[in-house]
């Protein structure tokens, strides 16, 4: 190794992997490297395609606009209702299932929303005294949502936006990681009904079919010409 590579000296290496301990001294070794070697920043290139690809995600929501937040909002409104329909990057719909079966759930409805107005994207950042010490880099985004008198956010990290990005490339809902499906119910039951009103219209989906509906009419009002439908 070349010692003008390390901004103090080449660290030993000779490591004894039969004491428990040395791991513990090989771990540093590692951090020392990220930290002080000339190369360190080259551990990145060892993050698999989609934490790059969230990486680049967090860069551009630095800068959010409405696009960026419509495009949250799609993919959180397309992990319960697969197809695409009018405004789903313009509002957050708060999706809710009713089973009677331990099978995973097929069905969800929607009769209230919120519109992107009340969202904003939120980075984590260093306190200002310290701001300039660290070149810091988040690791998760925080949509918030201001309904009412209640402020909640939803933390998205990278293994929540692979999740959103999965469903929305046609990945079974039922195979995804439960704990990421967890995160997105939690999110849609908590205060952010409190404040929002119920509507006359309906976002039905099923694995059969998915239109909407106004109680103000006897009749369906399918998406398009026809109901669609929909693979399972």
């Amino acid at each position: 190794m070349d010692a003008t590579e390390w901004l103090d000296g080449i660290p030993t290496l000779d490591l004894n992997h039969s004491d428990p301990r040395e791991v513990v001294r090989f771990g540093i070794l590692k951090r020392r490297f990220y930290f002080e070697h000339a190369q360190g920043h080259t551990v990145f290139a060892l993050q698999r395609d989609h934490d790059r690809d969230f990486s680049r995600v967090l860069q551009g929501a630095e800068t959010a606009d409405e696009v960026f937040k419509g495009q949250r909002l799609r993919a959180i409104n397309h992990a319960y209702c697969p197809s695409p329909f009018t405004g789903c990057e313009r509002e957050l719909y708060l999706w809710f299932s009713h089973r009677y079966h331990e099978q995973p759930t097929r069905s969800y409805v929607a009769s209230r929303s919120i519109p992107s107005a009340s969202f904003s994207i939120r980075l984590p950042r260093l306190p200002a005294r310290i701001e300039s010490a660290f070149d810091y880099q988040a690791d998760h985004m925080v949509l918030e949502c201001q309904a009412g008198d209640h402020r909640v956010g939803l933390r998205i990290d990278a293994s929540l936006h692979t999740t959103l990005e999965q469903l929305a490339a046609g990945f079974p809902r039922h195979l995804a990681p439960e704990s990421e499906l967890n995160k997105l119910d939690d999110y849609l039951s908590r205060p952010l009904r409190l404040d929002v009103p119920n509507t006359r219209q309906f976002v039905i989906y099923s694995a059969e079919a998915r239109w909407v509906t106004d109680l103000n009419r006897s009749d369906y009002l399918p998406k398009c010409a026809e109901i669609e439908s929909l693979a399972a």
